[in-house]
């Protein structure tokens, strides 16, 4: 009477009491699209005019599901030669055979296709749902914005190669210079957090400086007293008196780690032209200067 007839049910289906009735999920069919012919093309325009015509048939039914391509991947087979295959990627679903077949003409500048070609298919390998925005009826349009950068960013990948524009990926490690690592953009998340947005207000300091120096250099500290806070310190031939130092901050890694525990303990640290420098001290005692805030 209280919790309604679906509570004991579930109870019961758990307990094996009474029959559960699972309807697996269909997987999607393929999206692909192929052209054969007896008689084999050459020359890039040719090859273009049957990829817009597959690129065409795959966005279509890409729309009917709502959804944007957010990888493809192309076959060329021609005479007496191997096959062709390579993969496109993009950092956002897109429904523009104009966009896509901007980046396949970019691609063909790094490919080498078969002469004389008689089978080219075109397949989706990924795929995500279209996100739909409102344009703005005043001011900027942020949208438009996003969009041009993240073409750019298609367009320099396809020129340049997938590991060449990159980045940053937080990881979980405690250690500084282990804690960031560089990936394709064209493997990240879809979803991503715009830069300068914040739901405080005023200026966020961050705690983290942006530029790390690899690995960190040692440098001569003088202190008060031993485990101390710094007072002065010496480094690339320039003594710097510090001002301002703020509280220990002690980073440590786990005991299961092949280098064993390592204990660093943090200082951020203002000198009196203003410059902002991160400095460790080690368990030896030894001070290092890792990152520069800008």
């Amino acid at each position: 009477a209280r919790f309604g007839e679906v509570l004991p049910k579930r109870i019961d289906q758990l307990f094996g009491r009474q029959d559960e009735v699972l309807v697996p999920e269909r997987r999607p069919d393929p999206i692909c699209a192929s052209w054969s012919s007896e008689e084999s093309i050459s020359g890039q325009a040719s090859v273009l005019y049957v990829c817009r015509q597959l690129l065409q048939e795959v966005v279509a039914t890409v729309r009917e599901r709502r959804e944007g391509i957010l990888r493809l991947q192309f076959h060329f087979r021609g005479e007496a030669v191997e096959p062709v295959c390579f993969e496109q990627g993009l950092v956002q679903p897109s429904d523009s055979v104009e966009h896509l077949l901007k980046l396949l003409t970019i691609r063909f500048e790094r490919e080498r296709l078969p002469e004389r070609l008689h089978t080219v298919q075109v397949k989706v390998t990924a795929a995500m749902l279209l996100e739909v925005h409102q344009h703005q009826l005043f001011g900027h349009d942020e949208t438009r914005a996003d969009e041009s950068f993240h073409r750019l960013l298609e367009q320099l990948s396809t020129r340049l190669g997938n590991e060449a524009v990159a980045q940053p990926a937080l990881q979980p490690e405690p250690l500084p210079e282990e804690a960031v690592t560089y990936g394709s953009v064209l493997q990240r998340s879809v979803k991503s957090t715009r830069l300068g947005e914040s739901s405080g207000e005023g200026l966020f300091v961050s705690s983290r400086p942006l530029r790390l120096l690899n690995p960190p250099v040692a440098i001569r500290v003088v202190s008060v007293v031993p485990d101390g806070p710094p007072i002065r310190f010496s480094w690339n031939m320039s003594d710097y008196t510090i001002a301002r130092c703020t509280e220990l901050e002690r980073i440590a890694t786990g005991w299961w780690k092949d280098d064993g525990i390592i204990t660093r303990d943090y200082f951020q640290v203002e000198t009196t032209v203003g410059a902002r420098f991160w400095l460790f001290r080690d368990r030896t005692g030894t001070w290092f200067l890792h990152g520069l805030f800008d």
